[in-house]
């Protein structure tokens, strides 16, 4: 009597899902309680100790056997589970399909109720290894979906789907978040695609057959020439879910954290200062095809150059001007297309990046004298990508140039734009002419010694320098500035101070300031000397006799040359007169004085001791 009520307080506490625990605390309690009762009736007799142990015995055994029945059937640790769709989402379709797993009972249905909506199939829906999946009509609104064992003795499952149309999107709940459905499937075969081979079936293993790409679905997919790995593999769910997803296109994860699963050392690699755009906003896909490219690296574009135009300025090659990467549509030659510790995307330094390609120039940069852009940027003078002007300078060279030497050399740039008189390399904008706008050895930026530089365009003058016996103090010394200005002059030559253009001139000492910079400004002052010139004869003072004249005076340069000559005291070997043809000068040089044998009088010669007469 006493044990076939104890069976069946523990079939009552079995099935009404009681834990292995309380059921023996339960039967314990009610045999400790009677045997309470007997201990306080009249005289404990042998055969009460019996039965007392005997029913601890069979509550024991009982218990026992009720957690063994319990864990047979799965009460109590069955769990049925909604896989897809997620709780608190909202669709456009009105039918979905809604999917789960049934753990821990070996029922074969799932009750489906619906609240709002309705089950295509019915309330129940099977339960075919494991899993099952049920099609559900929706109503405008929220559906509330809930799954649970048919038998009533596991632990069911719902979900919140809300159903927006054109004339509810403002009542929707502002928690529920757009879920994105794949197309209905045809049929409910799920070992098409799952592996579900074993005891056990495994939902997350994939069948080797298994692939989106056939002959109805995706038949394009593959076929381009540059094809993402999980592409070729076959294997659509590396990336995507092929039921459903919170994220656009089905896709298993968001953004970049779909492509770090595989690409975990780029994730390391993109951490870093500068990120581009589309990598910091964690879009991979702004580049990149996830499934197949006709171009390397699954490029959405035909070229590097064609993508970066996608988002950049395209009028960067229309320039006729063009940087050597740029033309050649490497823009990763020098920018990283996804992140950097350099400004600008940069894969270096800027100096070095430069000199990967330019390590011949490195050697001349580094010499005695560095132009300070040099020093600072390379784009303080040249564009990266293109320009109107040569060298891909940013302004045209002159005004390049002056844009910085305005404030640093103020009376330089006056000069340059005031002077009548202009230096042609100055006038035509080509600084570089005589400077190196890198570095030098040489003072002032010079490309190289003044002379030289002077000497390339005034040929002839450097041919009579360097076969003359006899050159100018200032052009011995190299010092072609003595005299001349190089950026410009009020003065005729560029000079430095006046000097006539005419052979004949009234004569006047501001006329040849130039020459008075060195020599003795009262030279032709005095018709009688014996100290201001040795060009006398005795006392009578020839400079003065030649040159202070009024209207028919001579300029220096009538008798000297003023750069070279093979004559003592700088005599010209001619003297030009007029356009037609010029006479000659024989100069001899004596102890006392000289002899000259010219055109333009007879032979004469002077003697500052023992004066000649004339």
């Amino acid at each position: 009597m006493r044990v076939g009520r104890m069976m069946s307080v523990a079939r009552h506490i079995t099935f009404r899902k009681f834990r292995f625990q309380e059921f023996v605390t339960l039967s314990l309690k009610a045999v400790l309680e009677r045997h309470e009762k007997g201990r306080h009736g009249p005289g404990e007799t042998i055969m009460r100790r019996r039965v007392f142990f005997l029913s601890v015995v069979a509550c024991a055994a009982i218990a026992l056997l009720a957690g063994f029945f319990t864990r047979a059937v799965g009460a109590g640790d069955g769990k049925i589970s909604i896989v897809f769709p997620s709780s608190n989402v909202y669709v456009t379709q009105p039918q979905i399909e809604v999917v789960g797993l049934v753990k821990g009972t070996a029922a074969s249905q799932v009750r489906v109720a619906v609240k709002g909506g309705r089950a295509v199939g019915g309330e129940t829906a099977p339960v075919v290894k494991n899993a099952f999946a049920c099609a559900i009509e929706l109503k405008p609104g929220i559906n509330q979906i809930s799954i649970s064992d048919a038998a009533g003795i596991s632990e069911g499952s719902s979900v919140s789907v809300f159903f927006q149309t054109e004339g509810n999107q403002k009542t929707r709940p502002a928690e529920f978040s757009p879920y994105y459905l794949h197309s209905p499937l045809k049929k409910r075969a799920c070992e098409e695609c799952h592996n579900l081979g074993g005891a056990v079936p495994s939902y997350k293993r994939m069948g080797p057959s298994a692939t989106c790409m056939s002959g109805e679905c995706h038949k394009t997919m593959g076929q381009a020439a540059f094809v993402h790995g999980p592409v070729a593999g076959g294997t659509c769910v590396a990336c995507h879910n092929p039921h459903g997803s919170k994220n656009p296109y089905y896709r298993a994860r968001t953004d970049a954290q779909e492509c770090y699963v595989c690409h975990e050392k780029q994730q390391t690699d993109f951490a870093k200062a500068n990120k581009h755009k589309p990598v910091a906003n964690g879009h991979c896909i702004d580049c990149h095809d996830p499934h197949q490219s006709g171009t390397k690296f699954q490029l959405k574009a035909a070229s590097i150059q064609g993508l970066c135009f996608n988002c950049h300025d395209g009028k960067l090659i229309k320039e006729p001007y063009l940087h050597g990467p740029v033309a050649a549509g490497g823009c990763v030659v020098c920018h990283n297309p996804h992140a950097a510790n350099q400004p600008k995307l940069l894969v270096n330094e800027e100096r070095v990046l430069c000199f990967t390609c330019h390590a011949e120039s490195k050697a001349r940069f580094e010499l005695k004298n560095t132009h300070k852009p040099v020093t600072e940027s390379c784009l303080k003078c040249h564009r990266p990508h293109g320009s109107i002007d040569p060298m891909l300078l940013v302004k045209k060279e002159s005004e390049l140039c002056l844009s910085c030497h305005e404030k640093l050399h103020p009376a330089v740039a006056k000069t340059i734009k005031d002077s009548t008189v202009k230096h042609p390399p100055v006038a035509e904008g080509k600084c570089v002419s005589c400077h190196t706008p890198h570095s030098t050895n040489f003072e002032k930026q010079l490309k190289a010694s003044m002379q030289t530089i002077c000497f390339t365009c005034h040929a002839e003058v450097g041919q009579s320098v360097k076969t003359s016996k006899y050159p100018h103090g200032p052009v011995k010394d190299n010092d072609c500035y003595a005299c001349h200005i190089s950026h410009g002059s009020n003065n005729p030559k560029i000079l430095k101070n006046y000097f006539p253009d005419e052979f004949y001139t009234a004569y006047a000492t501001e006329k040849y300031a130039i020459c008075f910079d060195c020599h003795n400004k009262n030279i032709a002052l005095e018709e009688l000397t014996t100290t201001l010139t040795n060009f006398r004869n005795g006392n009578r003072n020839l400079h003065f006799l030649h040159v202070n004249k009024d209207p028919k005076g001579r300029s220096c340069k009538a008798c000297h040359e003023v750069h070279a000559g093979n004559q003592a005291k700088h005599i010209r070997e001619e003297v030009p007169f007029g356009s037609m043809w010029s006479y000659p000068i024989n100069y001899t040089k004596l102890e006392t004085g000289g002899r000259c044998l010219v055109g333009c009088h007879k032979p004469k010669e002077y003697d500052r001791m023992n004066p000649v007469a004339y």
